[in-house]
């Protein structure tokens, strides 16, 4: 099992900072924010865990994930759909 996760973890870890490195970070920068990373996932996790125990706000973490979620998807596309949109109109 120990095997299992550590291959698992191995490939996750090297997929990421592959992209890291690809797009110019040095491997001391990449290495920096991958661990940023896990680390601010630990912390979201601690958060999570102590926002979970209170009843009230469960209402107010699934509005703003749904938010969230929307926000991005909408920038992302309509950035896109612009983007097409300039290419049409200037070629």
């Amino acid at each position: 099992m120990f095997k299992i996760c550590f291959i698992t973890f191995f490939f996750l870890l090297s997929g990421d900072f592959a992209i890291l490195l690809k797009s110019g970070l040095t491997f001391r920068q990449a290495l920096a924010y991958n661990l940023a990373s896990a680390i601010i996932s630990y912390l979201g996790l601690v958060l999570g865990i102590i926002i979970g125990d209170i009843h009230s706000a469960h209402t107010w973490v699934l509005a703003l994930t749904a938010g969230m979620f929307l926000y991005i998807s909408l920038v992302d596309m309509v950035s896109n759909v612009a983007h097409l949109m300039f290419l049409k109109h200037f070629s």
